[in-house]
């Protein structure tokens, strides 16, 4: 598969970022936030510089949204020199719930995105998307069929390039919330809830979107 990563730094370079305190709490937005847990420790760290790779780490992807839309988001994780599916993790698309600040955290169990040292560098992207959006079901069917892998080779990285081709397509129609791995603190809407002592909602990012336009977050390798 030719990768033609020119072109995505040009495009991510040429999008307008959002930064989390513009936010209009009113509308409908996202929060993301990817993390660090430790097997050993069982503990939870915000991935950012200076959290390192190790045996027995992985990361996961905290979400949640405000429940002033139907909302599903979209997280996948590219590698940056190769352009595919970042050391094999599996993308996930998961609805969330109208209520209002419901979490959800992927890769979903017993998956994991084993982060030990070794992967490369990659990015990791966050698509927050209206459920009523027309093409939902064919994105769903798309990263299902990119989760399950085998088959084909050849029709495996096409369907890996179609995916990508796609997070690329709504960043460029999109709001895009741009950063390093991890940001500061933000002002958190809704009940702060605690996952086993770590409290993710403080050190979320908050992306905007709308019926018309998803909201984007990419997290870039804290190594970077």
């Amino acid at each position: 598969m030719r990768v033609f990563f020119p072109v995505l730094v040009f495009l991510i370079l040429s999008l307008k970022g959002v930064s989390s305190d513009a936010v209009d709490l009113r509308k409908p937005y996202g929060r993301a936030c990817v993390s660090v847990w430790d097997d050993a420790t069982r503990s939870e760290t915000v991935w950012k510089a200076g959290v390192l790779p190790g045996a027995g780490r992985s990361l996961r992807v905290h979400l949640d949204a405000n429940g002033r839309a139907d909302c599903c988001a979209l997280v996948v994780a590219f590698s940056k020199a190769k352009g595919g599916l970042a050391n094999g993790w599996k993308p996930f698309l998961v609805q969330l719930g109208s209520e209002g600040f419901e979490e959800k955290a992927v890769p979903l169990e017993p998956e994991r995105w084993a982060w030990e040292g070794g992967n490369g560098d990659f990015e990791i992207y966050v698509v927050f998307l209206s459920s009523r959006q027309s093409e939902i079901k064919k994105l769903a069917s798309l990263v299902e069929n990119v989760a399950a892998g085998g088959g084909e080779e050849s029709l495996a990285r096409l369907q890996v390039r179609q995916l990508r081709d796609r997070v690329l397509a709504y960043g460029s129609s999109g709001v895009v919330f741009q950063g390093g791995a991890g940001g500061g603190p933000t002002k958190v809407g809704g009940t702060v809830r605690a996952v086993g002592g770590f409290t993710w909602q403080e050190e979320a990012r908050k992306i905007p979107f709308s019926e018309e336009k998803p909201g984007v977050t990419v997290f870039r390798d804290a190594a970077e």
